[in-house]
């Protein structure tokens, strides 16, 4: 699935040759545009006091996000309601490079039978910083006591911030933005949008 603005515009056009090029069957997913819902609709969507207690980054969201989130949850009812067992995701400005490929099969089959979300790009691709365990387990449980709005995350949670090996291939992800290149499977899809009645 390829989430665009419907209709015919640059990013269509772009993507479209580069997909076909590869080989990739896609299909084009009408995004929702936040600027075009309603108060209510968004209302409906969106959870603002929930976004503002989001350990990771507490802001109220602007409506180009929210209706972006929308898209997202759109394409995984999708998944589940079509029977599909897996997907791929692309944003429209996500163009694939084909040198990227390389691996990719071999990728694939190191991903365990239980996956459930495959980044292909992702933004802030890090590794932890020299001597994060120790600071971790020695500094950070106290922090978090004694300073919980600035270090709201658990310990557990923390330990879990930044890319860890899983296998030749694959990264155990860690917390990372970007939703403009993954797969996801069924199990995932129903996951995250049982998790997420609203959008904070």
């Amino acid at each position: 699935f390829v989430i665009s603005r419907a209709g015919d515009h640059e990013r269509k056009r772009k993507m479209g040759p580069v997909l076909a090029g590869l080989g990739i069957n896609f299909t084009y997913f009408d995004a929702t545009m936040g600027t075009d819902l309603s108060s209510g609709e968004l209302a409906a969507a969106y959870d603002g006091q929930g976004a503002l207690r989001h350990k990771t980054i507490p802001r109220s969201m602007h409506a180009s996000n929210i209706g972006c989130s929308i898209s997202h949850q759109r394409v995984y009812s999708r998944i589940v309601d079509n029977g599909l067992p897996s997907a791929v995701v692309l944003e429209d400005d996500a163009l694939p490079l084909p040198e990227s490929s390389a691996g990719l099969e071999e990728l694939i089959a190191e991903l365990p039978a239980d996956w459930d979300l495959l980044y292909l790009g992702l933004r802030g691709h890090r590794l932890a910083p020299l001597f994060y365990p120790l600071r971790l387990y020695l500094v950070h449980p106290f922090a978090h006591l004694f300073l919980p709005r600035r270090y709201r995350l658990t310990v557990a949670e923390s330990s879990r911030l930044y890319l860890r090996p899983f296998s030749k291939w694959l990264y155990r992800a860690g917390y990372h933005h970007g939703t403009h290149a993954y797969a996801i499977s069924a199990k995932g899809a129903r996951t995250v949008l049982q998790h997420t009645p609203k959008i904070t």
